[in-house]
């Protein structure tokens, strides 16, 4: 996913369109599309704002049915890493890259120098 670009460059893109310059023109001088400039200014003209829509990400569905398996496993080897947990997701029938059971893992609340769950019965502080 690309990154949005600045309010800067969206506020010159809008100021130049009102000064008069085609959408092309201005388009050709910020490097943009001409249909993002059109964009920008339908949105600024309708709203009176140059800001970005906020961003969301949609946490991982596809581990979450597998969580309580996830963390039976994490009870069961006190010294478990994101690699080992992967080999044994894998072994389960659910193939995720590490990167992807990283990102689950943290926005479930576990700590990750070697995995332990946050608070977790059974588990020694």
């Amino acid at each position: 996913m690309k990154r949005a670009l600045s309010e800067e460059l969206r506020r010159r893109i809008v100021e130049a369109v009102a000064n008069g310059e085609s959408s092309r023109a201005v388009a050709k001088r910020f490097q943009v599309s001409p249909p993002t400039v059109s964009k920008w200014t339908s949105v600024y003209r309708n709203t009176g704002s140059i800001a970005g829509k906020k961003r969301r990400r949609e946490k991982n569905k596809v581990l979450t049915p597998h969580m309580e398996f996830i963390v039976s496993q994490i009870q069961l080897g006190p010294h478990l890493t994101v690699r080992d947990l992967k080999i044994i997701l894998n072994n389960h029938g659910v193939n995720v890259a590490p990167t992807t059971l990283w990102r689950f893992l943290r926005e479930e609340g576990f700590q990750l120098e070697k995995i332990k769950r946050k608070n977790c019965p059974g588990d020694a502080d």
